[in-house]
């Protein structure tokens, strides 16, 4: 028997993607897999170094995002344990092995999908692989076969109860039905011989079959008469993927900004003398717990001179943490703290602030804050952070990106790597690390588990009530990211789908609408930040300080309006009652570009749309009757002016005609904008004088 051969391109591969091209090409025709005999598909180096047949099957460490995922335990199949098998195997054991093991390299493999052919990422193939083994544990606990098959003797009464027992959340639900669609799709292709019958010979496999449907919708089915029952305790749904309150949030970040302003760079400076003393200790064969050593590290707490950044002494902090006092944590807000356990404490609390911050600002996967390092902040014209990403990417080990930052958030990771910088061991540069000592006395490992201090964080914060149900679980940063994006910035679908590295739109609406009650949420934004923006619009206005087409009728409107209210001068509430009339209770306006509002409503016809229909902001002229610009529009509009007149005399300096036209054509539309600034630029340029009667020219002309 020849055994299938791996190639030379997948032992030189680069990328988990040429690791596969290579393994295509050792296994050949896929759809022959089912027939070919096990001593040689269980020669097949699934992942480099691991065989299929192999008693243990392991990922590489580079192919997995950075944290706790790279543990061995984390990226290790251990199908011995798994499986019950730690002996020889024999008779129905045998068969149960080989079917696992083949059902594995199926979902390696590439698989075919409604939206075309698709492969699971390594990570993804991990924990696909695990609720895999979930249901052949449910197999063998509820279903038994007596030939050791796993799934060819299961009908679909028992596919049924297998989807409630393993997926013991809406969403495990949804991912054991993926799971078996995957399979059964694998069976049809010939990849495997056990797998699950969903549908009738001949049916195609896709969402919209009814056997599919029935899979996914029916009520739980009765218990099995036939074995004892599949015990496994229910869980409650997921929290990772809720927004966090905004009271959590805003509490957490208050905190956040005033250590990082006021007290971090202290707390780290005295940090580092305790770990000298400690360290100088440990040569004279003295632990920490030696009576001197902690007179030592108390005295060095006391004689720093803790000042905030106005040069105020601190004596109490402006909330409380939990602190050391005796044998006993308390929450208090004194300062500086009496035990230098306090201090290490702060510390991590310090860090995990930083970690949040960075989340907050960025919207970044766990993975991808956790390959952070020394060089991830990248000074220029504007900050960023730079990181690697793994999710949707091939290549060993991922590839780089980068976030533009906040300020807060740049000063939350240039203290982060002054606190790693002070504690990691020499010729490392990650980011995150293990403020205390690991197994063997070292200090400032990898952090590679990031959630746990960040929940830690706030709980010696006092704030873990305030995260709602489910732990604040560094993911939920992400999808809080996307709530506010949603419901503040315009466009906020593509701005969210650049930032979160997305590959196509629905996954960032995925996030967007994580909770129901973000569309709800958002549509009551909207339509207050209309009348708002019309209130403002109402006050420009009558102070003849608006500009645009709209401006003068809008103006007799609200005169005609306060004509019929009986008023002489509109108050606050007569504002708001126009706003809301004006934009038909919010439901109308929209901003084309800062400081510019189309007015236009879906039944009337503009410039932009030719006809009836809803305006369409990308094609907004300046000469359009429903073009609505804000006073404070105008100081942009006027810097525009001057930077668009300092570009055509360079260009006509330089003989670059072209360049000049097209600045020209620009400067003529913003010169539309605000009539009396076009006539003190006429008055005072030469340049915008000739602009503008070249263009009135050509008006004419045409």
């Amino acid at each position: 028997m020849i055994p299938i051969p791996h190639t030379d391109l997948a032992g030189e591969a680069g990328s988990v993607d040429n690791w596969r091209v290579g393994l295509a090409v050792g296994i050949g025709d896929y759809d022959t897999l089912a027939a070919r005999p096990w001593s040689e598909i269980s020669g097949i180096e699934i992942f480099p170094k691991s065989r299929l047949g192999d008693p243990v099957i392991i990922v590489p460490e580079a192919w997995m995002p950075g944290g706790a995922l790279q543990r061995l335990t984390s990226r290790s199949l251990d199908l011995r344990i798994l499986l019950g098998s730690t002996g020889d195997l024999s008779g129905s054991a045998r068969v149960r092995d080989e079917s696992v093991r083949r059902a594995l390299l199926a979902l390696w493999l590439p698989r075919r999908t409604d939206t075309g052919m698709r492969q699971y990422a390594p990570s993804s193939w991990l924990s696909r692989a695990r609720l895999f083994l979930q249901a052949v544990a449910w197999q063998v606990a509820r279903r038994p076969s007596t030939d050791g098959r796993v799934w060819a003797h299961l009908s679909r009464s028992d596919l049924k109860t297998l989807l409630d027992d393993v997926g013991t959340t809406d969403r495990g639900r949804v991912a054991a039905l993926a799971l078996l669609r995957d399979l059964a799709e694998a069976g049809k292709r010939g990849l495997l011989s056990d797998y699950p019958y969903l549908l009738k010979d001949g049916d195609r496999l896709k969402d919209g079959d009814r056997d599919v449907a029935a899979l996914n919708g029916t009520p739980r089915s009765e218990p099995s008469r036939r074995a004892p029952a599949f015990v496994r305790q229910k869980k409650s749904e997921d929290g990772s993927w809720q927004p966090l309150p905004d009271e959590f949030v805003t509490e957490l970040l208050r905190r956040g900004l005033w250590l990082q302003r006021n007290l971090g760079p202290q707390v780290l400076e005295c940090w580092s003398g305790l770990m000298r003393i400690v360290d100088e200790a440990a040569l004279r064969g003295q632990t920490s717990g030696n009576p001197a050593v902690i007179d030592r590290r108390r005295r060095l707490i006391q004689a720093v001179d803790w000042r905030d950044a106005e040069g105020r002494p601190i004596t109490q902090l402006p909330f409380k943490i939990n602190q050391q006092a005796g044998q006993r944590t308390e929450a208090s807000d004194a300062w500086p703290p009496r035990d230098a356990s306090t201090i290490s404490q702060m510390v991590v609390v310090l860090q995990a602030l930083n970690l949040c911050m960075v989340a907050f600002c960025t919207g970044a996967r766990h993975g991808e804050l956790a390959s952070a390092n020394n060089a991830s902040l990248v000074d220029g014209d504007t900050a960023r952070f730079a990181a690697k990403t793994f999710k949707l990417r091939e290549e060993v080990g991922g590839k780089l990106r980068d976030w533009p930052l906040h300020p807060a958030a740049v000063r939350a990771v240039a203290l982060q790597m002054d606190l790693a910088r002070r504690c990691r061991p020499d010729g490392t540069d990650h980011l995150w690390v293990m403020a205390g000592r690991a197994t063997g006395g070292v200090r400032g490992l990898p952090l590679l588990n990031l959630t746990e201090p960040a929940v830690m964080a706030a709980k010696h914060l006092g704030l873990s009530d305030l995260a709602g149900e489910d732990r604040p679980h560094l993911h939920r940063w992400r999808h809080t990211m996307a709530r506010l994006a949603a419901l503040t910035v315009v466009s906020a679908p593509q701005v969210l789908m650049d930032l979160f590295g997305h590959r196509d739109l629905e996954m960032t609406l995925r996030y967007m609408l994580s909770n129901p009650e973000i569309a709800q949420e958002a549509r009551a934004v909207a339509k207050e930040a209309a009348i708002a923006l019309a209130e403002e619009a109402v006050e420009d206005a009558l102070a003849d300080a608006a500009g645009g087409a709209a401006a003068a009728p809008l103006k007799a409107g609200i005169e005609a309006f306060a004509m019929r209210q009986g008023l002489t001068a509109l108050g606050t509430d007569d504002k708001r009652a126009a706003g809301e009339m004006l934009t038909l209770g919010g439901g109308r306006w929209e901003i084309v570009r800062p400081g510019v509002i189309c007015t236009k409503g879906p039944g009337q016809a503009g410039p932009c749309t030719r006809k009836k229909g809803f305006p369409d902001p990308g094609s907004c002229r300046t000469e359009c009757g429903h073009r609505f610009e804000v006073a404070r529009a105008r100081a942009q509009c006027e810097d525009t002016i001057a930077t668009l007149v300092a570009e055509i005399e360079a260009a006509v300096e330089d003989g670059a005609d072209m360049v000049a036209a097209s600045y020209e054509g620009q400067l003529l539309a913003n010169l539309c904008r605000w009539d009396d600034l076009r006539l003190a630029w006429i008055a005072r340029s030469p340049t915008v004088a000739r602009v503008w009667e070249e263009g009135r020219h050509a008006e004419e002309i045409a």
